[in-house]
């Protein structure tokens, strides 16, 4: 028989030998497992947070290669600017000492505009901000050097001196094209509409300058049709309608005549508003067709460096053009032609017909539907902006209204959100329009049927449909608040002009809140409820403070006794005024 001793020494080294091959097995595991990374301590917070930027995207710290890229523009930058200040500062110094002749000067600025060409181009694809500056500063040069010959100097003549600089417009055109730069066309986009100015001789020549100004257009907007660059489409834009305007203020004080002047301003205009508008937008369609052959550019870049409200609308920026273009272009026009208030509101109205069909044809494109939605909105402040030419008194506010009207309609037919807010907020201006006509001016003969009164009440029940409309939204208080104010005015206005008209008033009142108070309680409407027991109260107040002081006694009795019977009567029998009927089947039942 086995010792119990020797029994339990095997079973330990057995249980011995069975830890050591688990250890092994553990330890040739090891080197493959990955451990888990250790949780990390949380950093105490500070006793007072900075805020942070609202403006500006928090993201991960520079590189050294972007740190390194920052270091090169800004120490090129300021490298060519030191570098063209030394160059004026030298020809100053030479024109003070008499060293060189002004042909030596001129020709000393068209080297440097060479060298700096020629470098920049050699070094573009080794250091392309760097070759951007010298390009940039050679057009400059080229600008400044042929200024200084023509309107200093007087070397060349002015032909010359037009036809080189429109050159250097041309060659920085093709130049941005060529080395995908856009800010050379921004130089040569401002250095062409700068020409004609830095080349004047006091003789106006408005149809050369607005033919010109026509070719530079075309030129930008081929660039921009190429490249898709919106700094260059914005700079040309508003660089154009300052040449536009300028040329107007210019035009001779002459209601007759100057026909080649102003027709030569307008064709301009109508050029600009199409290569602006149309232009863009067609090339919106064209970049949804084939992005790869149209383009648009990369504004990841922008995010970087400005704030995100900015980025944001480089984005939307053909939004705003839509918007602006028509604006300047309709206020231009009429000053051209000394149109009357009416002859200008009739063009605005054949324009925003225009901008509205574009607006019902492609709202509901997929991509660009909030684009004519702007083209909507344009459409209806060009035709408020032409009735208010076109009309006044009544006959204004009753156009208005009807727009408005007409507005909402379409808006809910076409069922567009964004066109149904924009009615929305249109008959609440017109609202409190009405609220203003109510209150401020005086009734008209015969009171309750003059021409002002039919007009108000036309909106009110332009109210009254917009509010039930919008009932089921939970969207209608607003209007049904304004119509109430309104009808209360209107009132007011309209019987306060009878003899002991503030009764009639009075009963009209209480009438009005008791109707809005019971229909609150049966709609279950705590908003209009409020609404009528206030009225209720306003009823009362003015019992004791107005109508105890201005009206007759019979009156006065007249109207507390039978205004407190009916208060009476309304709170005994309000329980079955807003219990619904049953009907026969349940009756029966």
């Amino acid at each position: 028989m086995e010792n119990p001793l020797e029994q339990r020494v095997k079973d330990l080294e057995r249980q011995l030998a069975d830890l050591k091959n688990v250890v092994a097995k553990l330890s040739a595991q090891k080197p493959t497992e990955q451990t888990a990374p250790a949780r990390p301590i949380p950093k105490e917070k500070p006793f007072i947070t900075p805020p942070k930027s609202r403006f500006r995207k928090e993201g991960p710290p520079k590189t050294q290669e972007e740190q390194t890229q920052n270091s090169k523009k800004w120490l090129g930058r300021l490298g060519i600017g030191l570098l063209l200040f030394g160059a004026v500062i030298l020809f100053k110094y030479s024109i003070d000492e008499g060293w060189i002749t002004p042909l030596v000067r001129v020709l000393f600025g068209l080297g440097l505009g060479i060298a700096l060409f020629v470098f920049g181009l050699r070094l573009y694809d080794k250091n392309k901000m760097l070759s951007r500056l010298l390009l940039g500063g050679g057009i400059g040069t080229y600008y400044i050097t042929i200024f200084a010959a023509f309107q200093l100097y007087g070397l060349i003549s002015h032909s010359l001196a037009f036809v080189f600089m429109a050159l250097v417009t041309v060659a920085a055109f093709l130049l941005a094209i060529r080395q995908d730069e856009p800010v050379l066309s921004i130089i040569g986009v401002l250095g062409g509409l700068l020409t004609p100015f830095l080349l004047y001789t006091g003789e106006s020549n408005i149809p050369g300058l607005a033919t010109y100004t026509v070719l530079l257009i075309m030129g930008a907007s081929f660039t921009y049709m190429k490249r898709g660059w919106r700094a260059l489409l914005w700079v040309a834009t508003w660089g154009a309608w300052v040449v536009w305007a300028i040329a107007i203020y210019n035009l001779p004080d002459s209601i007759v005549g100057y026909l080649m002047e102003k027709w030569s301003i307008q064709i301009g205009i109508l050029i600009s508003w199409l290569a602006f508008w149309a232009l863009p937008v067609y090339r919106e369609f064209l970049q949804i067709k084939n992005p790869l052959k149209w383009p648009s550019p990369n504004l990841d870049i922008l995010e970087k460096r400005v704030s995100r409200q900015i980025s944001d609308l480089a984005r939307r920026h053909l939004y705003l053009l839509t918007l602006s273009i028509p604006l300047v272009g309709l206020t231009l026009v009429p000053v051209i032609w000394d149109f009357s208030q009416e002859t200008a509101g009739w063009i605005n109205l054949v324009v925003s017909l225009i901008y509205f069909a574009l607006f019902l044809i492609y709202r509901t494109h997929e991509k660009l539907n909030v684009l004519f939605f702007v083209h909507g909105l344009v459409a209806t402040l060009i035709l408020t902006w032409a009735f208010l030419l076109i009309f006044d008194g009544n006959t204004l506010f009753f156009v208005l209204a009807m727009e408005s009207w007409i507005l909402f309609l379409i808006a809910h037919k076409i069922a567009d959100p964004k066109m149904e807010k924009v009615s929305q907020l249109f008959i609440g201006i017109m609202g409190l329009a009405l609220l203003i006509r109510v209150f401020s001016l005086n009734a008209n003969l015969p009171y309750l049927f003059n021409i002002r009164a039919l007009v108000d009440l036309t909106f009110m029940l332009i109210l009254v449909h917009a509010g039930y409309k919008q009932w089921p939204e939970g969207k209608s208080l607003l209007f049904f608040a304004i119509l109430h104010a309104a009808i209360m005015g209107w009132l007011l206005r309209e019987l306060g002009g009878f003899e002991n008209g503030q009764a009639f008033v009075t009963a009209g009142w209480a009438i009005l809140g008791l109707t809005v108070f019971i229909h609150g309680l049966r709609k279950l409407k705590f908003e209009l409820r409020y609404m009528g027991a206030l009225t209720i109260f306003i009823v009362v107040g003015k019992l004791f403070i107005i109508d105890l002081a201005e009206l007759e006694t019979i009156w006065r009795i007249v109207l507390f006794i039978s205004f407190g019977v009916v208060l009476l009567f309304v709170s005994n029998y309000i329980g079955k005024m807003i219990t619904p009927k049953k009907d026969e089947h349940e009756l029966e039942k």
